[in-house]
């Protein structure tokens, strides 16, 4: 399930779950931190507790949905996504503290998501220390955080699902898992296909 966030406010003497909550995102000089924050109307008190990215980013999910079709791009870095946003930032290659907080969402090794991805582990050494993923790998991480986005909603926000579907392998996909569907374009949009199927029901 979707990590309950929840704190009980003695005052108002009663307990605020996920509902209650909105995810803020706060960036400093030191990087960028998640906290989640709830109001107690009856007694004016607010919390703000710091969570962890891989907690964070389902429920900001949730929460932006409405927002446009481009949303999964904000879990790459892309501030605000629009189509435009995007190529610039896949352009410009994308930060690989990105492929670090995937690693951290899908409680994946980066050596395992690195080979799904098709990036070697010399490659990968190297972009750790210029700290920026070339154009090639940025569209792999931006398919995968494409699939994971598509997963979460096909799961309805169950984030611990939608990682086991994308680490699970799938006979809809000749028996490989989804998540390394990203390293290539036709094999991302069959993986996408397949959560639009079973989004309808359709599952064969």
């Amino acid at each position: 399930m979707e990590k309950q966030l929840e704190f009980y406010d003695a005052k108002a003497k009663r307990k605020f779950k996920s509902s209650d909550f909105k995810i803020e995102k706060r960036t400093t000089a030191k990087g960028t931190a998640y906290y989640a924050v709830a109001h107690a109307p009856e007694s004016g008190n607010r919390v703000s507790v710091k969570v962890p990215a891989r907690v964070a980013q389902p429920h900001l999910l949730r929460e932006r949905r409405p927002a446009g079709s481009y949303q999964y791009a904000s879990l790459v870095g892309v501030e605000e996504p629009s189509l435009a946003a995007i190529v610039d930032k896949i352009e410009g290659g994308l930060p690989y503290r990105a492929f670090e907080q995937f690693t951290a969402l899908l409680d994946t090794p980066a050596g395992t998501l690195a080979e799904h991805l098709r990036i070697p582990a010399r490659t990968l050494q190297r972009r750790k220390r210029s700290g920026v993923l070339s154009v090639d790998e940025s569209e792999r991480l931006l398919r995968l955080s494409r699939l994971y986005h598509a997963a979460l909603d096909l799961f309805e926000g169950d984030h611990q699902a939608a990682v086991a579907w994308l680490k699970r392998e799938n006979r809809g996909l000749t028996g490989r898992m989804p998540m390394e569907m990203a390293a290539l374009e036709v094999t991302g949009e069959q993986a996408l296909q397949l959560i639009g199927r079973l989004e309808h029901g359709v599952y064969s």
